[in-house]
């Protein structure tokens, strides 16, 4: 009888367990300065792809989204994380991704294939941990308004080199540059979170930063 593809590779689990945990993440960690990453982008697409999952399930895959949708407004933030991704030793804190929350059931999202438009379900699919933040700066209507925003950048170029110009996005930054636009912030105003203006000084934000600033960004749900 034919093995599935995850056994055929079990025999790499015990290399990978071990690697990972003789080396510290943040040990193993490019530093995360634009300038200095920006020689690392050949490795850093290449890494997307890499992963010792092995036919491991996302552990959101099966969630029951029918409680959780009443919960969710458009305009709110989904950080999520997978597990198993080489990519994951380049991104400092545990939250390794961000998304915004769009109308019908949708999420936009900066990935390697640019700012792309996904359906909420099929976010959940590949995903074994989120949370829900809600911004604390701004109103409903302002959330209605940066999801407008939002959709006009749909197609633009991934930042692979995570500089912070308009031309191409990660997925924190796409979050913050959304929400500059749609609030007016320029950098004076006492309520703009300190993530937008660490990438006004050319920093990178990452999206565990967006977590740990509860003073700007309201958690809505933690999954655990």
């Amino acid at each position: 009888m034919p093995q599935s593809a995850g056994n055929n590779t079990d025999y790499l689990l015990p290399f990978f367990s071990i690697f990972a945990s003789h080396y510290p993440r943040n040990y193993l960690m490019i530093a995360w300065n634009p300038k200095f990453l920006y020689y690392f982008t050949p490795l850093i697409k290449f890494s997307k792809h890499l992963t010792w999952r092995f036919g491991r399930k996302f552990r959101c895959s099966d969630l029951d989204l029918d409680n959780i949708r009443k919960l969710m407004m458009p305009g709110m933030i989904l950080l999520s994380r997978r597990d198993f991704q080489i990519s994951n030793f380049f991104i400092e804190g545990y939250w390794t991704h961000s998304a915004m929350i769009m109308p019908r059931e949708m999420v936009i999202e900066a990935t390697a294939k640019g700012v792309i438009i996904n359906e909420l379900q099929e976010f959940f699919l590949k995903t074994d941990d989120f949370v829900i933040l809600k911004p604390r700066f701004c109103g409903i209507q302002e959330m209605e308004k940066a999801c407008s925003h939002a959709s006009e950048i749909i197609g633009t170029p991934y930042s692979f080199d995570f500089n912070n110009s308009d031309d191409s996005f990660y997925c924190s930054k796409l979050i913050l540059k959304v929400y500059a636009k749609t609030c007016g912030w320029d950098r004076k105003n006492h309520h703009e979170p300190s993530e937008f203006k660490h990438l006004c000084e050319g920093k990178i934000v990452r999206p565990e930063d967006l977590y740990q600033n509860q003073n700007a960004w309201e958690v809505v749900f933690q999954l655990n």
